[in-house]
Order: C-alpha cells, then sequence, then structure tokens
C-alpha cells in the first residue's frame, strides 16, 4: 500500500504506509509578521486550508520532505513554506515507530537555529545602543562570574567577533556533549580560563560559547535572563508565544519526543546556543522577517547580518554573517543538528523561506536538507 500524497501533482518515489502515519498538508492562510513596534500576536497559524500557492507543487513538496527524512528512518518531521510575510504551505508527518504524532503546532529541537533569535536580539539592542558591535565584552562576563581571563587576548574579543565565530574560542565539544555533571555556568567559567585557540579575527572556529556568552551578555545588560530577552526582544514582537527552553530529559505537552541517551545535559548547557524548541512556521516566519527587513528599525541592519563576517570553515563552500549561514547561490539560513534533531532553515534568491525540522538520525547531516528542500520547491517538469 503506497502513500498518496494530498493535492495534484507530479508523480514521485513513494514511501510504504505501513510505517508511516498519514501526512496533513494544508496551505493555511496568510499570518502577517507584527512589526518590530508592535504587540505580540498569539493567534499562531490559521487553520483554514487553502488551495496550495499556484508556484508550489504540494504533492511534489510533501513527497520529497517525506522521502528524504521519514523514508530514512527519521520519526517526525514539519515543514513550512513562507514568502513575505504569508504561510503558503505547511507538511507534517510521523512514522508508526515514532513516539507520537507529530501536528503543525508541535514543537521540535531548534538545535542552533536557536542562534537566530539570539543574533537578533543581539542586534536589536545594537539599534537601541544598549550594545555595539564593538564592544569588548569578557571582561566584564569574567567580573560577573568572579573570575580572571585565562588567556589575555580574550580582552580584545568583540560582540561582532562572536556573532561571528571568530572570536578565538575552540569548538568545546567535550565540554557542551560529553560533560554530563556541569552546569552552564561551570562551563563559561572554564572557557573563559582556557586560552584562545586563535587570535581574536583570525579565524572561524564555530563554537556555541560564542552565543552561551552573548546570551548571558544581554540578559546582563537588560537587567533579565537570556532566554527573557529573547522572549521580549524578538519572539514577543514576531507573535511567537508557544517557544519554551528545553531540556534534555525532559518533556512537555506539545514537543515531539526527542530520544536521549541516559546522563548527558547538552540542552542545559547551550542555552541560547541551541536549546529553544519552536515550530517551522515559526522559524520561517522569523526568517522571512529578515528576508523582508520588516523586523529591525533599519532595513541596514537585517541586510548587515547577511553580509559575509567569515570564511567559514576552510574545507566548506559556505560563510557565516550575524547568527546566519550563508550558503552558494545566493541561499542564507541556519541549520541546527543535536541529537534525534536535524533541522534547516533556508532563504532562496525569489525570497521563499522554507523551514524543515526533523525528529530522528536522518538524515545525519543536516546540511543535505538544502537540497531536499530545493528539490521539493522544483518538480522535474517544472523547468
Amino acid at each position: 500500500m503506497l502513500l498518496a500524497a494530498c493535492g495534484g501533482g507530479k508523480s514521485h518515489e513513494a514511501v510504504d504506509t505501513e510505517s508511516v502515519v498519514p501526512t496533513s498538508s494544508s496551505t493555511v492562510a496568510p499570518r502577517p509578521v507584527a512589526p518590530a513596534s508592535g504587540g505580540p500576536d498569539s493567534s499562531g497559524p490559521a487553520s483554514t486550508t487553502q488551495s496550495p500557492a499556484p508556484d508550489i507543487d504540494a504533492e511534489w513538496f510533501d513527497q520529497t520532505i517525506l522521502t528524504d527524512t521519514i523514508g530514512k528512518g527519521a520519526e517526525n518531521v514539519q515543514a513550512t513554506v513562507v514568502r513575505g510575510g504569508t504561510v503558503l504551505h505547511q507538511f507534517v508527518a510521523s512514522s508508526l515507530a515514532s513516539s507520537g504524532v507529530a501536528t503543525t503546532t508541535s514543537r521540535f529541537r531548534l538545535a542552533s537555529i536557536s542562534k537566530v533569535p539570539l543574533a537578533m536580539a543581539v542586534m536589536r539592542l545594537v539599534e537601541d545602543g544598549v550594545v555595539a558591535l564593538d564592544d569588548r565584552p569578557l571582561v566584564e562576563v569574567a567580573t560577573n562570574f568572579g573570575v580572571a581571563l585565562g588567556d589575555p587576548r580574550m580582552a580584545d574579543v568583540t560582540v561582532r567577533q562572536l556573532l561571528s565565530h571568530t572570536s578565538g574560542f575552540g569548538a568545546m565539544s567535550d565540554l557542551f556533549f560529553d560533560s554530563p555533571d556541569k552546569t552552564a555556568d561551570v562551563a563559561i567559567v572554564e572557557a573563559l580560563g582556557t586560552p584562545l585557540e586563535n587570535d581574536p579575527g583570525r579565524e572561524f572556529t564555530y563554537s556555541n560559547m560564542n552565543y552561551v556568552i552573548l546570551g548571558r551578555l544581554i540578559g546582563w545588560r537588560t537587567g533579565t535572563t537570556w532566554s527573557s530577552s529573547v522572549r521580549r526582544l524578538v519572539l514577543g514582537p514576531l507573535g511567537m508565544e508557544n517557544w519554551i527552553v528545553g531540556t534534555t530529559s525532559g518533556h512537555e505537552d506539545g514537543d515531539v519526543l526527542h530520544e536521549s541517551k541516559l546522563g548527558r545535559n547538552y540542552m542545559e548547557l547551550l542555552e541560547g546556543a541551541g536549546a529553544w524548541l519552536g515550530t517551522s512556521t515559526d522559524v520561517a516566519l522569523m526568517v522571512d522577517s529578515l528576508a523582508e527587513e520588516t523586523f529591525f528599525r533599519s532595513p541596514a541592519t537585517s541586510r548587515l547580518m547577511r553580509q559575509p563576517s567569515s570564511a567559514g570553515p576552510p574545507d566548506q563552500d559556505w560563510t557565516y554573517g550575524l547568527g546566519l549561514r550563508l550558503f552558494p547561490g545566493g541561499l542564507w539560513g541556519h541549520s541546527g543538528t543535536l541529537e534525534a534533531a536535524h533541522d534547516m532553515v533556508v532563504c532562496l534568491p525569489d525570497g521563499t523561506v522554507v523551514a524543515v525540522l526533523v525528529n530522528g538520525e536522518e538524515p545525519s547531516d543536516s546540511d543535505t536538507l538544502i537540497d531536499t528542500i530545493v528539490r521539493a520547491l522544483n518538480p522535474p517538469d517544472s523547468a
């Protein structure tokens, strides 16, 4: 028995429905993004089902996403297409082997996509004059923790370098992902006491520590916590009230259940670098607000985030802006990878934004979701 996707469209490699919960596919009414000065809009995605946007083949899109995720062993997938503040299409599917059936409002682990709203919060404070990109905050950080900097070069690290992963901090993978008995405070103190791997500004090294420190910085500068700052500065104005900060082993109503090995606590350590849970619709609308340049008071702020600030890893062909990955061909957005979480949000050159959130171990490389997204939007006979 083969899956029949909703809507008219092209044939595609089918997935056996014996292993897939029937999918939900719908195009919903527009959900405009609130302007920067507006208040929260907690209405959520509309439930009205309409005809798909003329340039989106819903059947091809759904089946392509399904084949590359559930078809390869993932448990749940959720995807949303947005353009110009309007939600054009939503898709969600679950394997029968999963612990529950996902819906379009289920929360998924966003992993490193969490860095995007944190960077947006920093840039909002830059516009407000509370933070400057040339600020050198690590002395302030060390003072607040009552420790001395372990490397004199840290005094020269700027906010811009933290945002662009050019601070000189190493990846610190063992610290974040294999330190079950440590707290975020302990991790920060250890990082401040460890010599930098490179001179500040010299080269790109992707480090979650950059964004953990930025989160603490904006909390101190606003007199609250990193998560409250992101909610007030970014999520609230965008009407995204349903996001939560997750824990490694915890699970709340409305979340898909991400499997985690015992004795791990990386979500607690990552904080603003990777601990948010949300929906693909909210993620797509958030990135769309940067693409449409409607979020910040000045459109130049969105453009600055999308400008290359560092070359990226020497063995890769992508670069990094301020909280955004910049891919070949004019695509930009961010990936997210954690245990049982593989995500991608990308803005295409025509302004279409697609977010795909996956619960499961496949695809093993989140970057392959870019190819999946591009293929999903381009049926074979559409050329």
